[in-house]
């Protein structure tokens, strides 16, 4: 889910509750942790050489 699909999903509600802020919160975290994960592989991959 990228931050745009976010604004739109936000945009058609008509008020955004505590959980919905949570689960946004939790998504981009989980998006920010795979994206450092894969850094840390291809990083690891590349010392081998």
């Amino acid at each position: 889910m990228t931050p745009k699909d976010l604004l739109k999903l936000l945009e058609n509600k008509d008020a955004v509750t505590l959980d919905d802020s949570k689960i946004i919160i939790y998504s981009q975290l989980e998006e920010a942790e795979n994206i450092v994960s894969e850094e840390k592989c291809i990083s690891e991959r590349d010392l081998v050489k």
